[in-house]
């Protein structure tokens, strides 16, 4: 028992964690940040092209010289403008009000050919309303964009031995 407790010493001493080395996204005069690490998915815009979002994946972090890899580039991080991240309590909202007003119309269309039933306006702006409603949640409140100017910052923060 005591030389699997040696092995996994030995193996937690050996190896270093991906999870050491990540990008953190900062509010000013805030304690809660958001961290990023590898292997995580990115929608940013870069100083350069401010009105262009771009979706990659981290690929590595290089805290030495602050550079962040990419699925097709490497960046510095001064070259970011902006990240955006989803929201996904409000997305999965949006989809199930679109759901309930797809299924209402499905149900609504099968009473109508099983028992005669009168699909009138009524039914119609029942199944209408939760489809624009879910839509404009999932538009409007979808994505959160944090902005690398006065209000928040990104830095890279390297907890490594």
């Amino acid at each position: 028992m005591k030389w699997y407790n040696c092995i996994l010493i030995l193996l937690f001493l050996f190896t270093t964690a991906h999870a050491q080395v990540f990008i953190q996204i900062e509010k000013k005069n805030s304690p809660k940040t958001i961290k990023l690490s590898q292997g995580d998915f990115i929608e940013y815009k870069l100083v350069e092209y401010p009105d262009v979002w771009k979706s990659s994946e981290i690929i590595e972090i290089i805290p030495e010289s602050k550079t962040i890899i990419l699925e097709e580039n490497f960046h510095q991080v001064e070259d970011f403008a902006a990240f955006r991240k989803n929201r996904k309590t409000v997305l999965s909202l949006g989809k199930k009000l679109i759901q309930f007003g797809v299924v209402w119309y499905v149900y609504g269309g099968v009473a109508v050919f099983a028992d005669n039933f009168d699909f009138g306006q009524r039914q119609a702006i029942i199944g209408a309303v939760p489809i624009a409603l879910g839509f404009l949640i999932r538009k409007i409140f979808g994505k959160r964009i944090f902005r690398f100017d006065k209000k928040y910052s990104l830095r890279i923060v390297d907890l490594r031995i």
